[in-house]
């Protein structure tokens, strides 16, 4: 076998030509290939040089750098992609160890990279991070552990303030023990750690529902839950059922039965 042509296609690659017994092949090969094989003229191929052409190695690369002029990736991210480019998993690592060389590549700046923008977006708590990252884009648990060094607790502690301020608002039917439960859950759910979450919730008092606010609720919240079960013909059910409802929305029992007694009395009259 021999090499019969060099072309440039670009400043990475070369289109290489081999007389081979079969006839000639023409494939893509890179710049720096050629130069750790020597092959830089026309001149005869060993089977090992050929083998080494042969990978196709240059097609993975160009791939490579296309996705990744899109946005920054992960290592992982890469390989999922070559991968199912149709790739062999050894010339997919070929080229993602190249880039990882040339700085195009590197897990540990990608994680700090999205640990700064997920603490942007407050609904991306540090746990919900952690497992983006793991998940998602197959980071170490190292590049992981230090990237979040940068997401610190006063940033979380404002994050779960804004929160906080956020799901009083769009949780107005619960008071008390219930909203907080239904904050606590949300706030998990964004991946915040409870404790700290918990602690916030104490420390922002003077955002919570004052007196007056939670009157006003517990009789907007009775009234509806009133009216839903004005079908239950029996009366202990009824007021079973009425009180339970109110306990879930937070309202204490005592002031559940007082008002569901002066309600039903009120009727009466009416009737």
């Amino acid at each position: 076998m021999e090499i019969k042509m060099i072309t440039k296609v670009n400043e990475l690659e070369y289109e290489v030509a081999v007389q081979t017994s079969d006839g000639l092949e023409i494939m893509v090969v890179l710049a720096d290939t050629l130069v750790e094989l020597h092959l830089l003229k026309p001149q005869p191929l060993t089977m090992q040089q050929y083998q080494i052409l042969k990978q196709n190695y240059a097609l993975a690369y160009r791939q490579a750098i296309q996705y990744l002029s899109y946005r920054q990736r992960s290592c992982g991210e890469l390989e999922q992609y070559l991968l199912e480019k149709g790739h062999e998993r050894q010339q997919v690592m070929q080229v993602i160890s190249r880039l990882q060389e040339q700085r195009y590549l590197d897990d540990t700046l990608f994680a700090q990279s999205y640990v700064r923008t997920a603490y942007l977006d407050n609904k991306q708590g540090p746990n919900k991070v952690k497992q983006t990252l793991q998940q998602k884009f197959q980071i170490g648990p190292e590049a992981i552990e230090e990237a979040l060094t940068y997401y610190s607790e006063d940033i979380q502690r404002k994050n779960i303030a804004q929160l906080i301020a956020k799901l009083i608002r769009t949780n107005k039917k619960y008071v008390n023990r219930a909203l907080e439960q239904q904050i606590m859950q949300k706030l998990r759910q964004y991946g915040y750690p409870i404790q700290l979450a918990q602690l916030v919730w104490q420390e922002e008092q003077e955002i919570q529902i004052n007196e007056t606010e939670e009157a006003q609720v517990f009789i907007q919240q009775a009234e509806k839950v009133y009216r839903r079960l004005q079908r239950e013909s029996d009366q202990y059910k009824k007021r079973q059922k009425f009180c339970q409802k109110m306990y879930q929305l937070g309202f204490a029992v005592a002031e559940s039965q007082e008002w569901f007694e002066k309600q039903e009395n009120e009727d009466d009259e009416t009737n």
